[in-house]
């Protein structure tokens, strides 16, 4: 019985059209569950505490990282391009400062991939979590002066 409302839950969350079914979605998905169960459990700590305030903006920034990169994921797959590249700006951003290698007779419409646009875009996820951590934090220190004054 209890398998069954785990199991149930686990597909309200992530539903199996996210991840298809095979071998390697059986062990990922319980995974990717327990990160959203126990994310949603340290949001609930932190907001009891008053010393919290930089540990919520980092897990702000972790969740809009993460969500704004799937979603440009998703886009891409839709061919939605342009969306894509503005779901998850700092990737286009960091991509647009890698220099272009040419495909074509000196033309900088295709560029071939290199190391560097590798680089970028693992660089672009710790850059976005920076700047969601540093807005979150910064709405939530305004706020919370704001409501001590009422």
């Amino acid at each position: 019985m209890w398998s069954d409302l785990f199991w149930s839950a686990v597909y309200l969350t992530c539903p199996p059209w996210l991840l298809p079914e095979n071998a390697f979605s059986e062990w990922i998905t319980p995974l990717l569950n327990g990160a959203l169960y126990g994310g949603v459990a340290l949001l609930v700590v932190l907001l009891r505490r008053r010393a919290g305030g930089i540990w919520m903006a980092l897990f702000v920034g972790v969740l809009l990282t993460a969500f704004l990169a799937g979603a440009a994921y998703v886009a891409d797959l839709f061919r939605a391009t342009t969306l894509s590249s503005y779901l998850f700006w700092p990737n286009s951003l960091l991509q647009g400062l890698a220099p272009c290698i040419p495909l074509n007779s000196g033309k900088a419409d295709l560029c071939e991939g290199s190391p560097i646009n590798l680089i970028m875009f693992f660089l672009s996820f710790p850059v976005s979590i920076v700047i969601y951590a540093t807005v979150a934090f910064l709405l939530l220190r305004a706020f919370g002066r704001s409501n001590r004054h009422v």
